[in-house]
């Protein structure tokens, strides 16, 4: 650089600064306005965060639901001869949560227990939220004993 191009970019550089130095603040409108934007931001990632985190936590429930009721219709198979009709309630927890649950069996052909070989019987498993009543899953089946 030249010695006169470095003294015009000085004094150039100089005004700027000196002119920052007469308006170097933040006016309280600027301040406060900008703290409404961030504040604005902070909520809505907020709200998203814990939107999420409910969506999950419902899923998680309603899974571990359709888990709870395939247990008990597999039970039910596995267990034939202790069959009989007519609704059985239970209340299983899982971790933190708990369930209530409602095992329906019905037989077919005016049966009511599995003495008979070929009788064929429905199962049908409801889990709600203990807490809520809310249905969480249902499980159906045909056994046959």
């Amino acid at each position: 650089m030249t010695p006169h191009l470095t003294q015009r970019l000085k004094h150039r550089f100089g005004c700027l600064r000196r002119a920052e130095g007469r308006d170097a603040g933040f006016t309280l409108i600027e301040v406060v306005v900008s703290f409404v934007l961030f504040a604005t931001v902070i909520g809505g990632a907020t709200t998203g965060i814990v939107n999420s985190l409910q969506a999950a936590h419902g899923t998680q429930q309603r899974a571990d639901a359709a888990n709870l009721a395939q247990q008990y219709v597999a039970s039910t198979r596995a267990d034939t001869l202790s069959a009989k009709n007519g609704t059985t309630a239970f209340s299983p927890s899982i971790g933190n949560e708990s369930f209530s649950v409602q095992r329906t069996i019905a037989f077919d052909s005016g049966f009511s227990t599995c003495t008979v070989t070929g009788a064929t019987f429905t199962v049908r498993v409801m889990v709600y939220q203990k807490t809520t009543g809310a249905f969480l899953a249902r499980s159906d089946a045909r056994v046959l004993c």
